[in-house]
């Protein structure tokens, strides 16, 4: 009777911690969706304005490598961003704020820069160089397409610890790649 009430006591704890831990990702999750979204729309809309300003449009037809790379930095620093990128009209990198690409790079294998590249802006999470970045892409004209300007924010530790800030939950995000942010200290995150 008492190794049954054991096992009872047991079933109903262990039911009770899967709920807790089944409603912290719950939370976490939804904290990472918004926290994605919000810094998305920041993204686009700074992207947006950027592309469209008459100056950045200017230096971009020069095609000159030193001033489109200089302008990307000037960008960068405008928006807040963690890098800017700078293509042609078919892709192909002009400069690369991040410093993990080289000119000439094709950005159109990324699904936003080509949705971009016919028109619109779009938004991903993607691998760049090293690193993994939530960007958004815009087309630039003036009047024909001239390019693309890319910003983004790295998807980073730091990212995972504001998440976990919010939530009390630890965090990890990974791809078929790995692991590429945790706040999990080196000993557990060896083991992701």
């Amino acid at each position: 009777m008492l190794l049954t009430t054991l096992a009872i006591v047991r079933s109903r704890q262990t039911a009770a911690i899967e709920r807790d831990v089944a409603r912290q990702l719950d939370v976490a999750r939804d904290v990472f969706q918004e926290a994605l979204r919000m810094r998305g729309r920041q993204l686009t809309v700074a992207s947006e304005l950027l592309g469209g300003d008459f100056a950045f449009k200017q230096a971009g037809a020069t095609r000159d490598a030193a001033t489109i790379a200089s302008n990307a930095a000037s960008l960068r620093e405008r928006i807040g961003s963690d890098a800017v990128w700078i293509t042609d009209d078919e892709g192909k990198l002009y400069a690369d704020t991040s410093r993990s690409l080289r000119r000439g790079a094709d950005l159109a294998k990324l699904r936003a820069v080509r949705e971009a590249l016919e028109g619109g802006s779009a938004a991903g999470v993607e691998r760049i160089g090293k690193e993994v970045y939530q960007f958004a892409a815009v087309p630039v004209s003036a009047p024909d397409l001239i390019g693309l300007l890319a910003a983004g924010f790295r998807v980073g530790d730091s990212f995972a610890a504001l998440i976990s800030s919010q939530t009390r939950a630890s965090v990890s995000f990974g791809s078929e790649e790995g692991v590429f942010a945790t706040t999990l200290d080196a000993p557990r995150r060896a083991v992701l």
